[in-house]
């Protein structure tokens, strides 16, 4: 799990999972508050790990109900999988305005 670049306190594996899960909100550090967003590494793996269950089941020759079955198997572990592999970066307009400040 990853953690926040300034403080260094870990993301929970519940934020990030709703993080991802509503459309890419960004992640809010419970320590120092600050904002980090995923990044598109990270969407893309996210799209992925979504598709590729699909992908594989039309290269499988079982009974339907088995192939739903596989399907639906192969997406939740995937999708519960993605917040371990999930990055986040802080916001840059963040990042530059805390230098700034003496």
């Amino acid at each position: 799990m990853q953690a926040c670049e300034k403080c260094g306190m870990r993301f929970s594996y519940k934020q990030v999972l709703k993080s991802i899960s509503w459309l890419y909100k960004p992640v809010t550090c419970q320590q120092c508050g600050t904002m980090s967003h995923v990044t598109a590494g990270s969407r893309f793996i996210t799209a992925l790990s979504a598709v590729w269950p699909m992908v594989m089941l039309q290269f499988l020759t079982m009974a339907t109900w088995i192939r739903l079955l596989i399907f639906t198997t192969l997406a939740v572990l995937s999708l519960l999988a993605v917040p371990y592999v999930a990055r986040y970066r802080r916001e840059l307009a963040q990042a530059v305005k805390e230098l700034e400040q003496p």
